[in-house]
């Protein structure tokens, strides 16, 4: 269920053997851990339930438990009944599968050839295969690696760099792309 890169992001030994169940698996070994990568994002994973402040009072009145914390992203983000990421835009928008997308996809950046020193933005498109028809002569140069949550987001690796298309936190449905040097 968790990558041997996901566990050394999460300082997880390899050996440990995991829950299946994505509540026991969160509370018993995400909850308290954080990471950063060299890109400038990474994740914390605060206790579920916790907080008194009004936003999380809020979060839990909609059915969503906001104990996730992105390094630079200024949002809202909850787990909800299912284990499914959602941002708080103007309504609380899907972004992933599961709190282990999130460290499975910065998994594929770490692994890129990209060194973290540059990022440039493709846009935003209303659709992947918007971004594609788009990009496709760039792209053509890249290779496309299977997604664990194809979904949300997909990843094109180059010699040199890693493009990322992925949800983007807003209320309307938009696709961003993202090239990391």
């Amino acid at each position: 269920m968790l990558s041997v890169g996901a566990r050394t992001l999460l300082k997880i030994p390899t050996q440990t053997d995991l829950p299946a169940s994505l509540d026991s698996l969160y509370d018993r070994w995400f909850a308290g851990r954080g990471y950063e990568t060299r890109f400038g994002g990474g994740w914390s994973f605060r206790s579920r339930g916790g907080g008194s402040i009004p936003h999380y009072e809020e979060g839990r009145s909609a059915g969503y438990d906001i104990c996730l914390e992105h390094r630079t992203a200024q949002f809202w983000f909850g787990l909800d009944s299912c284990f499914r990421v959602h941002v708080k835009c103007e309504n609380w928008v899907r972004i992933a599968s599961s709190f282990v997308s999130l460290v499975e996809r910065d998994v594929f950046l770490v692994a890129s050839p990209g060194r973290g020193e540059r990022h440039r933005g493709f846009g935003c498109f209303p659709s992947f295969e918007g971004f594609l028809s788009r990009h496709s002569d760039y792209l053509a140069g890249f290779q496309e690696v299977l997604s664990p949550d194809p979904a949300f987001t997909r990843f094109f690796r180059g010699s040199e760099s890693m493009v990322i298309a992925s949800r983007f936190y807003s209320d309307e449905y938009e696709i961003c792309g993202i090239e990391y040097f």
